[in-house]
C-alpha cells in the first residue's frame, strides 16, 4: 500500500496541452507530470526572475506551493482552454531565462582572496591535526590509488 494518495479516475494525457511558457498565466489549471498527475494551478508568475509558483490542489500536499524556474513548465500539462500569454510576454520571458543562464563571475578583491585562502589552509591544518590525534586519516579523493581500499 502506498503512503501517497492517488486518484484512480484521472483523465488521460490527451486531455491536456503540453507545458509551454505560453501557459504561465496566473490561475491556469495544470497538473504535474508525475506518476499521480498531481493537480494544481499557476498561483503566481514572476517574469522579472523567470519563475512561477505552482499551488498544489490535491493529495497530502494540498495548499502547499513550489517556486519553480520558468523553463520547468515543461514538467506540467495544462487544461485545454487555458489562457495564453502574449507573444511579446513570451519573448520577454525567454529573454530573462537566457539572462539567468549566463554564468555570473564576481571577481575577488586580491586581499580578500589571500585572506580566504589563508583561512582555508589554516582550517585544513586543524582538521588534519584533529584526525591524526584520533588515529584517522582524511578520506582519499576518487582519483587517489587507494580510494576504494578500507582504512
Amino acid at each position: 500500500m502506498s503512503i501517497h494518495r492517488k486518484n484512480t479516475d484521472t483523465r488521460t494525457d490527451d486531455d491536456f496541452h503540453k507545458g509551454h511558457l505560453q501557459y504561465l498565466v496566473e490561475n491556469n489549471k495544470c497538473r504535474l507530470l508525475d506518476g499521480r498527475r498531481t493537480p494544481g494551478m499557476i498561483q503566481k508568475v514572476d517574469p522579472l526572475h523567470a519563475m512561477f509558483t505552482f499551488l498544489i490542489l490535491d493529495y497530502e500536499d494540498k495548499g502547499k506551493t513550489w517556486d519553480l524556474y520558468a523553463e520547468q513548465v515543461t514538467n506540467f500539462q495544462f487544461e485545454r482552454g487555458s489562457l495564453s500569454m502574449s507573444e511579446s510576454d513570451i519573448k520577454a520571458l525567454e529573454k530573462q531565462i537566457e539572462h539567468f543562464k549566463k554564468p555570473l563571475t564576481i571577481p575577488a578583491q586580491e586581499q580578500a582572496k589571500k585572506e580566504s585562502l589563508k583561512a582555508i589552509k589554516n582550517y585544513q591544518s586543524k582538521i588534519q591535526s584533529y584526525l591524526k590525534e584520533r588515529g584517522l586519516q582524511k578520506p582519499y579523493h576518487k582519483k587517489h590509488k587507494n580510494y576504494n581500499k578500507p582504512y
